[in-house]
């Protein structure tokens, strides 16, 4: 039996038809002797592995590798070493992998052939990825593209954006992420790799829906080689985000059933907790809120065990309302994370508070107060003079010193978003300013004022986090934009409460007054709530806590 025999399966393999590589490999081992049995046991393995049968293929990599070892094999030992670290990692057994790939490297040359040490190289970075050791990962990245300089591979330069572009979405670099995986998505299919495929097409096709491209997602899924390949759970993950987003909810939660199934059989508890959550979501957009709770509780016991948390801020981003909910049920509010507000706005402004501006999911530092007020006051009153900007937003301000503030105010927005974000129209020495209507931005003003008269709470929790520009001295148009914000605040969540109210639901009140004097202090009536509920509740340490609260404001 020759060299060639085996490399066709392993040919087999990384073209994606696994199933008839299992079945050639299993023909051909009993006539091999030597490294070529041990070759075909490695790649055997592999191919066992990828088709989720773990354990086995777990157990023939490892005695292929102890067999490289007996026989005197340590170039091709650390390579296999690598390998087998790689499935580890799979199967969340981390330390045991780190552990292999840190005895790998030590044995693995730079050169002539600098593939098995790249290699390597990445399953390390992403490990420390998964760790949330990004210091070190980014130390990892550098070593390795120093390495991928020494080689033509296009499969080694994909696999190491990948982990680029995971390091990146960790980092909440969105711009760098969503740049590699468009950037990754065409090398994939040149380099015909059909593992590096899949992973870059389903992330590509997430980023197309995420932006409304439902038809270009699927078009995508579909030639990643999804269709017609092995069942794997990260496509059934996306298949149920894909419906969720185009609004077929029985679709997304049957797709996310599956895929929660698959990563259980394949013990890999952080995509398990990942499906549950998405699963939660779609269980709780269809009102189905017992059941979504429930799968909440789940997802979140489940979180809570990771040794790591990283890439979740993803998911938690795109369900901000469903976890103010469930902030407001006794249970799961101990057990939620933080999560912060979506970064899939190209600007995304945030006054209630505090005072925020990112684009494309990184916060500008550079922006502060007083640049969100023009900002603000633009969005809102657009083809307004500078002078006109001046009065109002600078009323009790020398003339000089307004006119030299706005000036600097505009002069920074234009450096920060470029020469066409402010359009101008009007005489040259006296334009107008308006914010370019093709800039994508979200405000959270204009989405209180907007939803509160018939949002849900929890929305309205999501949105109103304080007052209107809290560190901002201002005029009587920023008071009056804070009266409206505060205003439609207040009025939404005493509808709330005396709903609560009416159905004796007393934790559903205590829980709804600690949420409005967190946002609302100068407000009487939610202290005077919370110690009612405590005393309906019978709690001395409530009761206690409520009268103390409710004394320090009257004094």
């Amino acid at each position: 039996m020759t060299e060639a025999s085996v490399e066709y399966g392993n040919a087999l393999r990384a073209l994606g038809r696994l199933n008839e590589a299992l079945s050639h490999f299993a023909l051909i081992r009993s006539a091999l002797i030597g490294e070529l049995a041990l070759r075909a046991q490695r790649w055997q393995g592999v191919t066992a592995f990828q088709l989720g049968h773990s354990d086995e293929g777990l157990v023939s990599v490892e005695q292929a590798w102890h067999g490289y070892l007996a026989s005197g094999h340590e170039r091709v030992a650390a390579n296999v070493m690598q390998t087998l670290a790689r499935m580890y990692q799979q199967v969340n057994q981390n330390g045991r992998a780190t552990r292999l790939y840190q005895q790998a490297l030590r044995q693995l040359p730079e050169s002539p052939n600098p593939l098995p040490r790249l290699s390597a190289l990445q399953g390390l970075l992403d490990l420390q990825i998964l760790g949330g050791q990004l210091q070190d990962a980014e130390q990892t990245l550098d070593e390795a593209r120093m390495l991928l300089g020494h080689t033509t591979s296009g499969r080694a330069r994909g696999m190491l954006m990948g982990s680029e572009a995971n390091l990146a979405w960790v980092a909440g670099q969105f711009s760098r992420y969503e740049a590699l995986i468009r950037e990754l998505w065409p090398l994939s299919i040149q380099v015909g790799d059909s593992q590096l495929r899949l992973w870059t097409g389903v992330r590509w096709a997430d980023l197309q829906s995420q932006a409304g491209h439902h038809a270009a997602a699927l078009e995508t899924l579909a030639e990643s080689g999804a269709e017609g390949g092995p069942a794997d759970p990260a496509v059934y993950l996306l298949r149920g985000l894909l419906a969720r987003r185009r609004g077929h909810l029985s679709e997304a939660a049957d797709a996310l059933s599956v895929a929660i199934q698959l990563y259980e059989s394949r013990s890999q508890p952080i995509e398990v907790t990942r499906g549950r959550l998405h699963l939660a979501y779609v269980q709780y957009l269809n009102n189905q809120l017992s059941t979504a709770f429930a799968t909440l509780a789940q997802a979140l016991d489940g979180y809570l065990a990771l040794s790591t948390k990283a890439g979740f801020r993803r998911e938690l981003e795109e369900m901000p309302e469903f976890l103010t909910a469930a902030a407001l049920e006794p249970t799961l509010a101990p057990l939620l994370p933080d999560h912060s507000q979506s970064a899939q706005a190209v600007l995304h402004l945030t006054t209630l508070g505090r005072s925020e501006v990112r684009w494309e999911g990184r916060r500008l530092e550079g922006l502060k107060a007083r640049h969100l007020a023009v900002l603000v006051y633009l969005l809102l009153r657009p083809g307004q003079s500078r002078a006109r900007i001046e009065t109002d937003l600078y009323p009790d301000v020398l003339p000089e010193r307004a006119r030299n503030q706005v000036n600097s105010i505009l002069q920074d927005l234009r450096t920060t978003f470029g020469p066409d974000f402010l359009i101008l129209t009007g005489p040259y020495r006296a334009p107008t300013y308006t914010i370019n209507e093709g800039m994508p931005v979200s405000l959270d003003l204009t989405a209180v004022l907007r939803t509160a008269p018939h949002a849900s709470i929890e929305n309205i929790l999501t949105l109103y986090k304080g007052e209107f520009l809290p560190d901002l001295q201002g005029g009587s148009w920023i008071e009056s934009r804070r009266i409206e914000a505060r205003e439609s605040f207040r009025s939404a969540m005493s509808f709330a409460m005396r709903a609560a109210q009416a159905k004796l639901d007393w934790e559903r009140v205590r829980l709804l007054a600690e949420q409005w004097i967190q946002r609302d202090e100068e407000d009487r009536w939610p202290y005077e709530m919370a110690l009612k509920a405590a005393q309906a509740l019978q709690q001395p340490a409530l009761i206690a806590q409520a009268e103390a609260a409710l004394k320090t404001f009257d004094t």
